[in-house]
C-alpha cells in the first residue's frame, strides 16, 4: 500500500515537471522567435520623420548630461522642456546611447525588445484565459505575426513599452485572482505603463477591475488586492505627483531656467 501511494506521488510530480517543462519551452520558443522577428536589422532603415526623429533627439540630449543631474525627469527638446510624453522610454535610448553608441539600432532597440517581451505575455495571459494550450500558443503566434504589432514594435516609438506593460498588468491581475500577491506586479507593471504613456494607464486600470470582478472575489480578498496594487502603484504615483509640483513651480524660477539653457 505504501509503495502504491509513493508510486503516485512519484508519477504526480513526474507530471508536473513535464508540464512545467513544456510551459518553458514553449515561452522560450516564442521570445526567441519575437527577439528574431522584432530585432533583427533594425538599422537597415533611417529613422522616420516625426516621432522616431523627435523620440531620438529627446534620448540624445539626455544622454549628452551627466547622470546625477534631472535631465532624465525633465528632458529637454531642442533646448526646450519637453513635457510631451513621460520620459521611460526616452531615458532607455540615451543609457544605451551612453553604453553603446549614438545609432539607428540603439534607438530602436528598446522599444523593440519590450514588443519582443509582449509576446510570452500575451500566452501567459492566454493561459490564464483559456484552458488548451494550443488555443494560447495560437494566439500569440497570430499576435507575433500582426503587421501593426511588427512594424510599430520595430520603431523608436512608445508602442512597444505600451504594448508590454499592459500585457503584463492585465496578466497580474488575472493572477491575483488565485494570488493576491501578484496584485503587486499588477501595480508595478501600471507604474511602468504611467511612466511610458500617462494616461494609458487609466484606461488600464478600468480594464483591470473589470477583469477582477469576474473573478468574483468576496469583498476581504478585493480589500487585499486594493493594498497590495497600491503598494506596486503608489511608488510611481508619488513620483509623478511630486514632478508634476517641480514642474510647476521649475521654470518660473531663473535658477533652474538656466540649467536647461547651459
Amino acid at each position: 500500500m505504501n509503495h502504491q501511494i509513493f508510486t503516485w506521488y512519484r508519477s504526480r510530480n513526474k507530471l508536473r515537471q513535464e508540464i512545467r517543462w513544456l510551459e518553458f519551452m514553449s515561452l522560450l520558443a516564442l521570445f526567441v522567435a519575437a527577439l528574431v522577428l522584432f530585432c533583427l536589422n533594425l538599422g537597415n532603415l533611417p529613422l522616420q520623420e516625426g516621432n522616431e526623429r523627435t523620440i531620438a533627439q529627446v534620448a540624445k540630449e539626455i544622454a549628452a548630461r551627466p547622470l546625477v543631474s534631472l535631465y532624465w525627469l525633465f528632458p529637454t527638446f531642442q533646448g526646450k522642456p519637453y513635457l510631451t510624453q513621460p520620459p521611460l522610454v526616452h531615458g532607455a535610448i540615451a543609457l544605451l546611447y551612453r553604453l553603446i553608441d549614438n545609432q539607428i539600432w540603439t534607438t530602436r532597440l528598446p522599444g523593440a525588445f519590450l514588443a519582443a517581451c509582449s509576446v510570452p505575455l500575451l500566452y501567459s495571459l492566454g493561459r490564464e484565459i483559456f484552458i488548451a494550450r494550443t488555443s494560447a500558443i495560437f494566439a500569440a503566434l497570430m499576435y507575433l505575426t500582426l503587421w501593426p504589432v511588427v512594424q510599430y514594435g520595430r520603431l523608436a516609438t512608445l508602442d512597444g513599452a505600451v504594448l508590454c506593460f499592459e500585457i503584463l498588468t492585465i496578466w497580474c491581475v488575472l493572477r491575483s485572482r488565485r494570488d493576491l500577491r501578484w496584485a503587486l506586479g499588477a501595480g508595478i507593471g501600471l507604474s511602468l505603463l504611467g511612466f511610458s504613456h500617462g494616461m494609458m494607464s487609466a484606461i488600464i486600470v478600468a480594464i483591470a477591475l473589470v477583469f477582477f470582478g469576474l473573478g468574483y472575489s468576496p469583498a476581504s480578498q478585493f480589500g487585499i488586492f486594493r493594498d497590495r496594487f497600491w503598494i506596486g502603484y503608489s511608488s510611481r504615483h508619488r513620483l509623478v505627483y511630486y514632478s508634476k509640483l517641480a514642474l510647476r513651480y521649475a521654470f518660473c524660477s531663473s535658477d533652474v531656467r538656466s540649467i536647461f539653457s547651459s
